[in-house]
């Protein structure tokens, strides 16, 4: 009964989990395919602005601008319709 009941629980986080990685994949393919690389290299490997810029061969400016627009995106959809904080869902969404 004990391993039924975590098996279950784990079940059930796992369907929650995948909702929340497939909300993050639909939102993340919205955006333009520039901005998902700047946002790909900034969040995703942890790169500068200025090692983004230098990559992608566009300002320093353009990556931050890049940055504010996907970030706009991510947090009105998980904030305002999932109800869970933007560092929570970024971390998911690199973790898979």
């Amino acid at each position: 009964l004990h391993h039924a009941r975590l098996l279950r629980s784990t079940t059930s986080e796992d369907i929650v989990l995948q909702d929340y990685i497939n909300e993050l994949r639909k939102i993340y393919d919205a955006l333009p395919p520039q901005t998902q690389e700047v946002f790909k290299l900034v969040r995703g490997e942890g790169k500068s602005y200025d090692e983004v810029a230098a990559i992608l061969g566009i300002s320093r400016n353009a990556v931050k601008k890049h940055i504010v627009r996907s970030n706009k995106s991510f947090r009105h959809s998980f904030e305002n319709d999932l109800g869970i904080s933007l560092p929570l869902a970024l971390f998911i969404f690199f973790r898979h």
